[in-house]
C-alpha cells in the first residue's frame, strides 16, 4: 500500500492543538540536525512547515523538508526516555539507507492520520512542551494530526 500523498507537498496540523503545524526550526539545531517543533504560523508562507512526501516502498514514506533540501524527518534520537524521544530534521544523502527517515502516514478517518516510525514502531508526537516527539504506545489525542496539501499559485 502507498500513501496517498506520495509526489505531493503537504502541511501537517496538530489536532490536539489546532493552527500549531509541524515545523522545522531553523534556530536551534545540534550535531548538523534541526529540531522540530509545532508553531502557529501562516502555514502557507511559512516554508519549513512544509514536507515533500516521498514514496519509501511497502507503505513507508521519507518526509523532506522543503526549506532543507536533503533534510528528512528523524526518528533515531532515543536520548530523552523510552516512552518519549526528540524528533529532527537531520541530512542525509541516502534516505534509502537509514530506518530513522522511514515513516508510514496512516489515516483515522477524514483528514485525520497518525504518523508511524519504521525504525521504532512508534507516533509522532504533538508534546505539550511544543516540541514534536515521538512516543511508545496506542495512538492518542497528541499522535493525531491533520494533513492537507500544499498549493503553490
Amino acid at each position: 500500500m502507498t500513501s496517498k500523498f506520495n509526489g505531493k507537498v503537504i502541511s501537517v496540523e496538530s489536532v490536539r492543538y489546532p493552527n500549531w503545524w509541524l515545523d522545522a526550526d531553523p534556530k536551534v539545531t545540534h550535531n548538523s540536525a534541526i529540531e522540530t517543533k509545532i508553531d502557529i504560523q501562516d502555514v502557507d508562507t511559512h516554508i519549513s512547515a512544509h514536507w515533500r512526501v516521498i514514496d519509501a516502498m511497502n507503505g513507508f514514506v521519507y518526509l523532506e523538508n522543503v526549506k532543507f533540501p536533503k533534510h528528512y524527518l528523524d526518528a533515531h534520537e532515543r536520548e530523552i526516555s523510552y516512552y518519549t524521544k526528540k524528533t529532527r530534521v537531520t541530512m542525509t544523502e541516502t534516505p534509502s539507507e537509514e530506518s530513522w527517515t522511514k515513516w508510514k502516514i496512516i489515516p483515522k478517518g477524514g483528514n485525520i492520520h497518525y504518523i508511524q516510525s519504521e525504525k521504532y514502531k512508534d507516533y509522532l508526537d504533538a508534546h505539550e512542551s511544543g516540541w514534536i516527539k515521538h512516543r511508545l504506545g496506542p495512538p492518542s489525542l497528541r499522535s493525531e494530526f491533520r494533513i492537507r496539501q500544499v498549493t503553490f499559485s
